[in-house]
């Protein structure tokens, strides 16, 4: 199968304050077509680029001309955070209803000087559009910021694929977060995300789960806007020195 891709994706941005974790990413995407039909119902399919380099198709089937949405494969989740625990690849899920499939996988890639060093998938995610989704990244994950470490065991998001094929996820993300043992409410801590126009104004709802408690904060996407933790949960938003269990940020 071969596929044609249209539009480009976005990049991230970065900060950062001295004594905390710093990264800046997201999850740009574009649309690409399909050549000819494919069917993915009963399990993810490998899809190939016209460059030659391939993608999964995570669920249901395309029809030949079918426009569809991409996660590209060249880009960190966040930037300095890495596959931990000596591992090669992390493992990425998507949830079919109740169902957890095994679609892809993240490397530690990239270089400092490109700007784009950090976990990021093997292969393309393809998926189809009016569609939601969870998707779900299995680490252990270790944020770096000189000495400081902020050890993350998973990361998830539900997420929705619009009829144009645009995508809720954030495509830029910054994040000022405090290291193993460090509280996530003390003042300069903060994740800001971004999301297409076509979300402006949906409500995003970031859960940080951890030994000690659980963050929760809904905000709204004001100019595709979303900022969190500048005026934390000071009882929960103290992390243990084994870092955080499951960092969520979902559409509602």
């Amino acid at each position: 199968m071969v596929l044609a891709s249209i539009l480009a994706g976005c990049s991230g941005f970065t900060g950062g304050t001295t004594g905390s974790t710093v990264a800046s990413g997201g999850f740009p995407s574009y649309t690409a077509t399909a050549t000819d039909a494919v069917d993915a119902s009963d399990r993810p399919v490998t899809i190939t680029f016209p460059d030659g380099t391939s993608g999964t198709l995570v669920d249901d089937a395309l029809a030949a001309g079918e426009e569809f949405s991409v996660l590209p494969a060249d880009y960190p989740i966040l930037s300095d955070m890495f596959v931990d625990d000596g591992r090669a690849q992390g493992d990425v899920f998507i949830y079919k209803g109740a169902v957890k499939r095994l679609v892809g996988s993240l490397r530690n890639h990239g270089t400092a000087a490109s700007g784009k060093q950090g976990a990021q998938l093997v292969r393309r995610l393809c998926l189809k559009k009016g569609r939601s989704y969870k998707i779900e990244f299995e680490g252990p994950f270790v944020l770096r910021n000189g000495r400081k470490r902020l050890h993350i065991g998973v990361i998830s998001a539900r997420f929705e694929v619009d009829l144009a094929g645009k995508v809720s996820l954030p495509t830029k993300i910054t994040a000022v977060l405090p290291g193993d043992g460090g509280n996530a409410a003390d003042a300069g801590n903060f994740v800001l995300t971004h999301v297409q126009p076509a979300f402006e104004g949906r409500s995003f709802t970031l859960k940080i789960e951890h030994a000690n408690g659980t963050l929760i904060q809904t905000q709204v996407a004001a100019g595709g806007d979303t900022t969190y933790l500048k005026h934390g949960d000071t009882a929960n938003g103290h992390f243990p020195g084994s870092g955080v269990d499951v960092v969520d940020l979902s559409i509602n």
